[in-house]
Formats: structure tokens, C-alpha cells, sequence
């Protein structure tokens, strides 16, 4: 006659090793190491990816306008040629 679990609403038979317990650990134990591996490894390429790009933002570009968000179209120029010579 099979044991059964104590305090279970279901009548079941209690397993008769806890193999599966153990196997339920290793699963989780494995997931939770690939899942540090893998941040780790996100953690790394954003550290190697960081080198210093310049942003340009330019509200208008034009001659007519005198206001400190128009650059005029020769400023534009010339900033642009420094950037091609000196990258």
C-alpha cells in the first residue's frame, strides 16, 4: 500500500526518492548561471563600446535669421570641413 502526502487535498502517492527535487535545483541553479554569464557579458560589450562620438545638433541653418539657434550657412561649412580633415 503506497504512502500517501500529509496535508494534500489530492489524494497522490508521495514520490519515493526526491530525485526531482534535486534535478528542480540544478535547472534553477543553471538558468540563474546563464543568466549572470549573459549580463555579464552585456556588462562587458557596453564597457568595450564606449569611445567618445560627437553630437551635433543645429536648430536652423541659414542666413537670414540672427538668433542664438541659427548657425549661418558659412559657420556650417567650415565646422563641417574641420570635422571631415580632423574626423
Amino acid at each position: 500500500m503506497p504512502m500517501y502526502r500529509k496535508n494534500s487535498f489530492s489524494m497522490q502517492p508521495a514520490p519515493k526518492n526526491k530525485w526531482w527535487k534535486r534535478a528542480r535545483h540544478g535547472v534553477l541553479l543553471v538558468l540563474a548561471a546563464l543568466i549572470l554569464a549573459f549580463l555579464a557579458f552585456c556588462a562587458f560589450r557596453m564597457a568595450e563600446a564606449r569611445h567618445d562620438v560627437p553630437v551635433l545638433n543645429y536648430h536652423q541653418i541659414n542666413d537670414r535669421d540672427e538668433n542664438a539657434l541659427t548657425v549661418h550657412t558659412d559657420q556650417f561649412e567650415a565646422q563641417m570641413k574641420y570635422l571631415a580633415d580632423h574626423g
